[in-house]
């Protein structure tokens, strides 16, 4: 006898609303609060706490001319990779003809 020969049982799978916990039965998940700690508050504590030495290192000298935040930010300028083609072509070219 094979196994396809053989009787099935067929198996009764409850409808949620006859009998399975419904929606006000089922717990909501827990709410969870993060607080991301700004930028400039990051750059207060790191320059208060920032160390001599690393892994043994004297970085005092690096230290003195890390720049600021400021100093790294750069306005959003909007442009297009054929401009900038041409721009890096036209550059290029007066290199090449300056030798």
């Amino acid at each position: 006898m094979s196994p396809w020969d053989a009787t099935t049982e067929e198996l009764n799978i409850p409808d949620i609303e006859e009998d399975g916990p419904t929606v006000k039965d089922i717990a909501r998940a827990p709410t969870v609060v993060r607080e991301v700690t700004d930028i400039s508050e990051l750059n207060r504590n790191l320059s208060m706490n920032l160390p001599n030495q690393i892994d043994g290192f004297d970085v005092s000298a690096l230290l003195q001319v890390i720049r600021s935040q400021n100093d790294l930010m750069e306005k959003d300028v909007e442009w297009n990779y054929k401009s900038l083609q041409n721009e890096m072509t036209q550059a290029v070219i007066e290199c090449l003809l300056m030798y």
